[in-house]
């Protein structure tokens, strides 16, 4: 697990803004707007000369969510700018800004941003556990695992796919589970 402080979340954001407005794609009155304006509130509480926070009737739960998909959008735009542009899932990235800030204003007809913000959160991960992003269709990414050889007593083996899927993802964390199509 990645701990970062909140500065270092803020300034993900802001680069995630940024490559987000690089590849045309605008922030403009998004979640990812409301995210910054709320970790720019805490970063600068009022004080006598501004009263009011810089977001008004932010919440616990509006804190939370923007610190937690902060670190994701910061993580997603990191990530993808790895990718060439042509195989950018450009859809999806418009479709993770929109909606609330909290899950709990969301209603279930509103729900799939951020299904789609988990699931490019989660190719971001494994891509930054070294894993190569080959190709989405829409926001399914796919996952390519060619067999490895290794020698054992001077015989060769194959390495299942298991095997390279958990040393890929260790670094994750145990509660990651990776459920594989039969092929």
């Amino acid at each position: 697990m990645h701990f970062r402080a909140l500065g270092q979340i803020y300034v993900d954001a802001l680069r995630a803004r940024d490559w987000f407005e690089s590849t045309s794609i605008s922030t403009a009155h998004t979640r990812l707007e409301s995210i910054i304006a709320c970790i720019d509130g805490l970063l600068n509480p009022p004080t006598k000369a501004r009263k009011e926070p810089i977001v008004p009737g932010a919440t616990s739960e509006d804190t939370y969510y923007a610190l937690s998909d902060g670190a994701g959008f910061g993580l997603i735009a990191t990530e993808m700018s790895k990718l060439p542009s042509d195989l950018l899932p450009r859809r999806a990235l418009e479709d993770i800004l929109k909606g609330p800030l909290a899950a709990s204003k969301e209603e279930p007809s509103s729900s799939d941003p951020r299904n789609k913000f988990v699931e490019l959160e989660l190719a971001a991960n494994l891509s930054s556990a070294g894993l190569q992003l080959l190709g989405f269709d829409d926001v399914n990414s796919s996952l390519k695992i060619t067999p490895t050889w290794s020698s054992v007593n001077g015989q060769p083996r194959a390495v299942d796919s298991n095997t390279i899927l958990r040393r890929h993802t260790r670094s994750l964390g145990p509660n990651l589970v990776i459920h594989r199509i039969a092929e």
